[in-house]
This record gives structure tokens, sequence and C-alpha cells, in this order.
């Protein structure tokens, strides 16, 4: 059986990597960069770590652990939620790909590709892992970067919500011994200015210091994602590129590990790829989904008044269900109990 596997990000490096335990498969993977160097905050929940270690997955280096959670809506402080055990953690992201990649690194073919080009060298699958490059979503621009900071809190992060000057989201979490923070709005190009500001004036008030850039980048990521999981019975979509996606907060690593094992696991030899089972592995996920897409459609409408009384009332319990990807329609009908 021949596979191509278009991406190298977390989605397609867990799925090649797990391709790469099979003598009798033949995959090439291609991928546009040897640098992985996509923008985002580097948190995965707790619980992935049972799922890789599952699956025998290499584990990425932890670097922080979170249990203090911060939630703002602009400037404003409305809830501060801390948990005994450890919710979320930070991770070297950048390296667990490389180290990842290393593993089926025979297999990569660095080069842009399309797929359709893919299509006329008679692959029997061709699993699309090119993240938002892939989505037919909405998407939008997403700034990051790594701040120099001595009193940020090595357990705390801040989840900042805003609907001026486009509704979106802005970040600090502790990367170590330095500060990840970053920024994307729906309907604005360029989150920088607006970003920064606002993380430096919380910052500041938290440490008293004025942070300072060391590296940041700029990328898109797709909100409100549109769910397609294959196409013309020959194309499987796996992680951002099917939509796998939380749309609050952007939450995109723990989808991608979970659609990669997924489609794995539907991979029939000799009987090609059983996409009703694939769907079936991906139930819990498509739910929390499409029930976040349909949430960020209701928050788009609310006042900035609105969002901070929601946000302020929303229980500890269900903050930890949304915080760890596993918000159910319950968990919202009963949000302030």
């Amino acid at each position: 059986m021949r596979i191509a596997v278009v991406g190298a990000g977390v989605a397609g490096s867990v799925f090649s990597l797990l391709l790469s335990r099979r003598r009798d498969i033949d995959f090439t993977v291609y991928e546009m960069s040897k640098e992985y160097t996509k923008p985002c905050g580097e948190a995965i929940p707790a619980n992935l770590l049972d799922v890789l270690e599952v699956n025998q997955i290499p584990l990425p280096r932890i670097l922080n652990t979170i249990k203090v959670f911060k939630v703002y809506t602009g400037k404003e402080l409305v809830k501060t939620i801390e948990y005994d055990d450890n919710l979320w953690y930070t991770i070297d992201k950048n390296q667990w790909i490389k180290d990842l990649r290393a593993l089926f690194s025979e297999h990569i073919v660095y080069k842009p590709v399309r797929i359709n080009t893919i299509l006329k060298e008679k692959y029997d699958l061709v699993v699309d892992a090119r993240g938002p490059f892939g989505q037919m979503g909405e998407k939008i621009t997403v700034w990051r970067a790594y701040l120099e900071s001595v009193g940020w809190p090595r357990d705390t992060v801040v989840l900042s919500f805003t609907n001026i000057p486009g509704i979106g989201l802005t970040w600090i979490f502790p990367h170590n011994d330095v500060v990840n923070v970053g920024a994307g709005f729906i309907g604005v190009a360029n989150p920088r200015n607006n970003g920064f500001k606002l993380i430096a004036r919380i910052m500041y008030e938290a440490t008293g210091e004025k942070p300072k850039i060391i590296k940041e980048s700029m990328s898109i990521i797709t909100i409100a994602p549109r769910v397609i999981l294959h196409e013309k019975r020959v194309i499987v979509r796996i992680g951002e590129a099917a939509g796998l996606i939380n749309s609050l907060g952007g939450e995109g690593i723990r989808p991608a590990v979970l659609s990669a094992i997924a489609a794995y696991r539907a991979l029939r030899v000799g009987r090609g790829f059983d996409y009703t089972l694939y769907r079936r592995y991906l139930k819990e996920l498509l739910r929390s989904v499409y029930l976040q897409a349909r949430i960020l459609h209701l928050v788009r409408a609310s006042s900035g008044f609105g969002m901070r009384r929601i946000l302020s009332m929303i229980s500890g319990r269900v903050y930890k269900k949304w915080f760890t990807g596993q918000l159910g329609i319950m968990d919202v009908l009963f949000a302030f109990f």
C-alpha cells in the first residue's frame, strides 16, 4: 500500500511515525519547511500525555506545569481559577516536532506540493495534514512572541478575550524561563500592535516589568472551521486540515494527535481506508469541535459587557472541562452551577 502524507506538523508527524512501524506500507511525507515554527501557545492538556504513552509516541519536553488560569476581557480581570492538579503543560513544541520527524526522516521530501499533483502519482491514499493551509474554514492572522520576564509566575496563564477591535484572544503562557505571548482577532490583519499593548499592560501590572520581545512571528489559524474528514474517497484529512480545532482558544495540538491516531487505526491494509471507522473514532472530538464553533458564533454577537458577565459567572468545573477539551452540551447548559 502506497500512502502520501502532505504536511509534517503535529498531525502529519504523529501519523507518519505510526506508519513507520509498519513494513507493509510504503509512504512518503511531503513537507515544505525543514524548520517548524508555527506560532501557538505550546500548551497541551495534561491528559494528552496518557494518550501519547499508550500509543508509544515520544513525549514532548515539559517546560511548565499549569495550575492557575486568569481570565480577562480585554484589560479587566474577571476570573481567577486555581486547580489542585496539573491541568496543562507548556511544551517545547518545535523540538518535539523535530524529534518526531527524525524517527521517519528517510521518508520525508522537503518541497511544497499540491494535493492535485500528488493524486496524479497514483498513491492508494493521500493524507492531508497541511494545517490551516488545507482548511476551507474562516482564518485569522495570529502573532506570537517570546518575551523576557523574571517575575511572571511559572504556573500561571492569562487568557484575555475581547471583541474590540475584533473578537479574539490574547494569551500569556510561561515558557521555561521566558514567556510565550500571542494574539489573534477576527477581521484584524495585524494583531501585533493591539495584542502587545494589552499583554504589556497586564504583565506590567502583575510584575512591575516592561516586557522585552526576544523573538516574534506570524501565521494563520482556522476559527469556526468547516469540518471535512475526507474527500474523493482517496484523500483523508487530519488535524487542522480536517477542521479539527477547538474554536474557543484555538486548541489544535490535542485534536491533531487524536485525529492522527484515529486515521492510523482506520487504515486497513488490503482493504483500504475505513472512513466510517475513522469518523466513529473521532465521535467525541467532533462533538467538541461543533459545539465550540457554535458557541463562538454566539459570542461574536455579544457585547463586551455580555462577554464579561458570562466569563465571570462560569463555574470552575466548566472551565476545567473547557480547558481540557471535554466541554459538552450539558456543561454549557449548566455552566453557572
